[in-house]
């Protein structure tokens, strides 16, 4: 997992996209690049890195409301039935 922007070696502070991705990855943590450390900005996504990225984000963001909120939430996951 990265912590910084910065570690993602394809993007740089004139892209478009760096804005976004430094507010994923530093404020939320919500990001997580190729395992070689690569955005691929210019390269089709797939529907399944959609899905795990999409996952990571509502989980990361799902956990840091109930910190703020000071509740507990059920764990789920995109690639199961929701529990309801």
């Amino acid at each position: 997992q990265i912590t910084s922007v910065y570690q993602i070696r394809d993007v740089k502070e004139t892209d478009k996209h760096f804005e976004a991705l430094k507010n994923l990855v530093n404020n939320y943590g919500a990001f997580e690049p190729f395992p070689d450390a690569t955005f691929r900005a210019n390269e089709p996504l797939t529907r399944g890195e959609f899905a795990k990225q999409l996952e990571r984000g509502f989980g990361k963001m799902s956990r840091w409301y109930a910190r703020s909120k000071n509740v507990k939430i059920k764990k789920f996951s995109l690639n199961k039935p929701y529990p309801g």
